[in-house]
């Protein structure tokens, strides 16, 4: 599973150091009256602090993500993978080339491969891709929310990777009144979200599996 947002990447990296749990900016008398001054030695630290002991403060922060997005103290934003400036970018042969070296060594252990492209909530719902672009202050013909499959989708197919976009059928059950696929706090795909992704791809599992090869292989295994 490649979930969009994140999972396309402009670099590739063979190895990440441990993660570093506190990552808090320390507080810090402010240089200057300025808006930006008083975010980066006040505001900033304090939603640190918060966010390391109140989950409380999460819950109401995710509630008004907008608002904090808006004031540029919030993780949430739109994905550098739907900017139109990012669609010459080389992240998607990254990307592609990172797939076609797990399909290589999926292959190399006797198996199938199939990558699914897993939607944000931005791409699916248009009203809150709409809320986060006026929110950052961008133009809206700077963000294209097919992008992200349209860009990885051709250059996986390039190299012969099998792959499936649930984007449409996320699409699809949106339009038809379903509000229950991505969480209201997290905003990654809900039980319902997992129900219909495995509703999706029992079909196309079933098709490569009947497709396999039957009897012993030419090795004898």
């Amino acid at each position: 599973f490649l979930y969009l947002p994140n999972d396309v990447v402009a670099t590739s990296v063979d190895r990440f150091s441990p993660k570093q749990l506190d990552r808090r900016r320390p507080f810090r008398r402010p240089g200057s009256l300025r808006p930006g001054e008083l975010m980066e030695a006040l505001a900033l630290p304090l939603n640190d602090q918060l966010e390391m002991r109140s989950q409380l403060f999460i819950l109401l922060k995710n509630r008004a993500r907008l608002l904090f997005v808006a004031w540029g103290v919030s993780k949430h934003t739109i994905p550098e993978a739907v900017l139109t400036a990012n669609a010459g970018d080389e992240r998607w042969d990254v990307t592609a080339d990172i797939c076609a070296a797990l399909a290589a060594a999926i292959a190399a252990a006797g198996a199938d491969s199939l990558f699914v492209l897993l939607p944000g909530v931005y791409q699916v719902d248009r009203e809150i891709a709409r809320s986060y672009v006026r929110a950052l202050g961008l133009a809206a013909d700077s963000v294209d929310m097919d992008q992200p499959q349209r860009e990885l989708g051709r250059r996986l197919e390039a190299r012969g990777i099998a792959w499936l976009d649930l984007t449409p059928a996320l699409r699809r059950a949106h339009a038809a009144g379903r509000r229950d696929l991505y969480g209201r706090v997290d905003t990654h795909l809900a039980p319902a979200g997992h129900r219909l992704v495995a509703e999706e791809l029992r079909p196309r599992l079933r098709a490569l599996l009947a497709a396999r090869p039957t009897g012993p292989s030419p090795g004898g295994g």
